[in-house]
């Protein structure tokens, strides 16, 4: 990152920042040792919420700074116990090695349709277009009978970026899920780093 000036607005900004942070330790400290709020206080804490928020906002794209949401840790004890579909042979063994039950794990290393496959790879040739449909079926097989047995277990896709065949994948794993009413919830693989 190089170098920069802090700019008037910025320090503004910053000062700003520091008295709401003050402002809302009074409270704490005022309120102290039980901590009940009056209306008073709950207006002074929301104004003092909003102005912190919109200095940060300001600061932060002033800085060129990108500020993350707050994500809350995945539960990965709750989300081994669904049924995780990964499209990336690595990540699946990573998953096992972490604890998931292969029994958990739907493992589609290829697209779930032909118009997919030649998405992927519009060269192949057409002479394995039959060994690239019994591996579609297989696939196909493979979900509908783990939706089957286990159509009560939560359901998770794990997304990667910059990925086509994982998000043809997904693209055609949505609507089935959907017509099943099974909601399909979608992890970034980033989650499993």
């Amino acid at each position: 990152m190089k170098n920069r000036k802090l700019s008037e607005d910025d320090i503004d900004n910053i000062s700003q920042i520091i008295e709401d942070s003050f402002q809302l330790k009074t409270i704490i400290r005022d309120t102290s040792p039980f901590h009940e709020l009056d209306s008073s206080n709950l207006d002074i804490i929301q104004n003092t919420l909003v102005n912190l928020n919109q200095n940060l906002i300001t600061l932060s794209e002033s800085l060129n700074i990108t500020l993350d949401e707050v994500k809350p840790p995945l539960d990965l004890n709750e989300i081994f116990q669904g049924i995780i579909i990964s499209t990336s042979k690595s990540l699946s063994k990573n998953l096992i090695n972490n604890g998931l039950n292969k029994d958990n794990l739907i493992m589609i290393s290829s697209p779930l349709s032909l118009e997919d496959f030649l998405k992927v790879n519009p060269k192949l040739p057409k002479s394995q277009f039959e060994n690239f449909k019994t591996q579609i079926k297989k696939n196909w097989d493979n979900i509908h009978e783990t939706v089957k047995n286990c159509g009560e277990k939560k359901f998770y896709f794990v997304k990667i970026e910059d990925n086509l065949a994982n998000k043809l994948i997904k693209d055609k794993l949505a609507p089935f899920f959907e017509e099943k009413n099974i909601n399909l919830d979608i992890l970034d693989e980033s989650n499993f780093d």
